[in-house]
């Protein structure tokens, strides 16, 4: 059985590849001719979805480099600690990220705001609510 040092390190490695593929979407959508045609305000979404999507990314992958770095590729009690945090950090970025890209496509597709915006908010509080909501509520169960 896996330490719980080691399992922090392979949950950061599950969730980067798709914080990553999902950048990459997000980057190339900016180069197609359909993105012109959206208005200011949802290029704006998406342009502050993107910046999300990096600061996630590049949270998600910050425990690799510390791990190298500060702890000499050592598994210490402080090294869970901190890739613990970096890879919650990295999933409070995450959701809003998706969320507000959804936003983009949803209203691009109905060509209202109104609907996309509700189901972008429905889809935060889902990621938001079984990332850490039922986490939490389990643990103190408990």
């Amino acid at each position: 059985m896996q330490s719980g040092r080691k399992k922090v390190m392979i949950e950061c490695r599950m969730a980067l590849p798709g914080a990553q593929a999902f950048l990459g979407f997000q980057f190339a959508i900016v180069f197609t001719e359909g993105f012109e045609t959206v208005s200011p305000l949802l290029r704006w979404v998406h342009f502050a979805s993107m910046l999300s999507i990096i600061v996630a990314t590049i949270v998600l992958i910050a425990p690799a480099a510390y791990h190298r770095l500060a702890e000499h590729g050592e598994d210490t009690e402080t090294m869970h600690k901190v890739a613990s945090r970096f890879l919650l950090a990295g999933l409070v970025f995450l959701g809003p990220g998706m969320a507000g890209d959804l936003l983009v496509a949803l209203a691009k597709v109905t060509g209202t705001l109104e609907v996309p915006a509700a189901i972008a908010i429905t889809l935060l509080l889902a990621c938001y609510g079984l990332w850490f909501g039922v986490s939490l509520w389990r643990s103190r169960r408990l």
